[in-house]
């Protein structure tokens, strides 16, 4: 199978966010992801653990477009949240199946 750009560098984001706060932080984090895709973001995925702490997981092909892309986005309005140190990971393999072009991407049909 072809495969499609794959990430060389993900970030993993996470947070402490109240309830009330949630709806509006996966809007902000949605609109963020959506922004700074033209700038070269493959995206990202936004998810809560059990112990209630949300991780985004962002995809990027390399430390320079990100930098850069975010040196280009707008300020976005966050609700309050605690960020918790995020980590930083260089792709050595990459085996994600949904890098294979016509691959699973969500859901089955």
């Amino acid at each position: 199978m072809e495969l499609i750009a794959a990430p060389a560098l993900i970030v993993i984001y996470r947070w402490r966010i109240a309830t009330e706060d949630a709806e509006e932080f996966r809007r902000s984090w949605a609109r963020a992801t959506r922004e700074l895709a033209p700038f070269g973001s493959l995206g990202s995925l936004l998810a809560v653990g059990q112990d209630g702490i949300y991780h985004a997981i962002a995809l990027w092909p390399g430390r320079e477009t990100r930098d850069a892309a975010f040196a280009k986005m707008s300020k976005i309005a966050w609700p309050p949240a605690e960020a918790l140190e995020p980590v930083v990971l260089d792709t050595i393999d990459n085996l994600w199946r949904i890098n294979e072009k016509g691959g699973p991407v969500g859901p089955p049909s």
